[in-house]
């Protein structure tokens, strides 16, 4: 194999920017070769910051206040866009608190939707999964003849994580496949500091994230005060998908009071659900009974009692399941 032919040097300013020597005392050929030449270039390239700064948008409490506090420059250069990952499966509140969000803020809200033109409603009806494959994506409860359980979760990844790299993709124009230098995109998550157990790594070099709230020591609570201050009178709603079965009792019954139509549309999946496993063995779930609620009952009923519940005991500290939820891309 022949050697890799010399490379001259690259002067600015009297020196050789790769190996650093002064152009009066170089020869005619620099000694660093093209793979170190082509390291140095991404290092710099790293240094110089991210190329794209986005937020996470799921249009709950926390990301519309980062959202709104970013417009206001409160955690440094404002974000190029938001990208809001919509399952076709958000409460309406979620959508006209997206309307409300693109005449407040001063850059884009794209939309990060289907996958290869199906979304999370629509896989969960047809019990597939988003391949294409037999399943059911949301972490559904499962009764059985060994006890009660939960499947595997895939709704997160397949229809908030990937749907956003791909719009990412697409704003910075590049393909699918193609490499992305690393560092080229900055992600801000709105996850607060009372939540920082949700905190995690990028699984992509070319992805960083970031996280403004705790970078400025903001809780929930804190942030609450600063939309009410600046927005009196105008609610907050939070990000979950309709039939999310990490739902507290109370998120369920509030669900069932405010979006009439599509919890119509949620009970008759739940209902459809039940023998899925039987209907279907590849759909990995070979024996048992699927619910969409924990209590592991047809979900009217479910929240029939969970309505009396909270009625018999109004004080009930209710949170839900959100401490091992989503990991940071829905539900803020």
């Amino acid at each position: 194999m022949s050697e890799q032919p010399s490379l001259p040097h690259v002067l600015n300013d009297g020196q050789c920017e790769y190996c650093q020597v002064e152009a009066e005392h170089a020869g005619p050929w620099c000694p660093v070769d093209r793979d170190e030449r082509a390291a140095t270039d991404e290092l710099r390239e790293a240094a110089k910051g991210p190329k794209l700064r986005v937020i996470s948008l799921g249009a709950g409490v926390q990301s519309t206040v980062m959202a709104l506090m970013a417009a206001e420059g409160a955690f440094g250069p404002v974000p190029d866009c938001a990208i809001f990952a919509d399952t076709g499966w958000e409460p309406k509140q979620v959508y006209e608190n997206v309307e409300w969000l693109r005449g407040q803020l001063p850059f884009p809200i794209h939309v990060a939707g289907r996958v290869d033109g199906l979304d999370l409603l629509e896989a969960c009806e047809r019990g597939i999964q988003a391949n294409g494959h037999p399943g059911c994506p949301p972490p559904v409860f499962v009764r059985g003849p060994r006890g009660d359980g939960m499947a595997w979760r895939q709704c997160t990844r397949e229809f908030k994580v990937r749907p956003i790299k791909q719009k990412l993709r697409g704003i910075l124009g590049v393909g699918r496949r193609s490499p992305v230098p690393a560092g080229t995109v900055e992600q801000w998550l709105g996850i607060s500091l009372d939540e920082a157990e949700r905190m995690s790594r990028s699984q992509d070099q070319w992805i960083n994230f970031r996280y403004p709230l705790i970078d400025l020591h903001l809780t929930r609570r804190a942030c609450v005060q600063w939309f009410q201050e600046r927005h009196p009178g105008r609610p907050l709603v939070k990000s979950a998908c309709v039939g999310c079965p990490y739902h507290s009792a109370r998120e369920w019954v509030e669900v069932r009071k405010n979006d009439p139509v599509m919890w119509e549309r949620t009970v008759k999946l739940d209902a459809s659900l039940r023998d899925l496993g039987k209907r279907n063995p590849q759909a990995g779930i070979t024996s048992g009974q699927i619910f969409l609620h924990k209590r592991c009952l047809p979900l009217e009923e479910a929240v029939d009692l969970d309505e009396q519940m909270l009625a018999s005991r109004p004080g009930l500290f209710d949170r839900g399941g959100w401490g091992n939820e989503c990991g940071g891309h829905c539900g803020v």
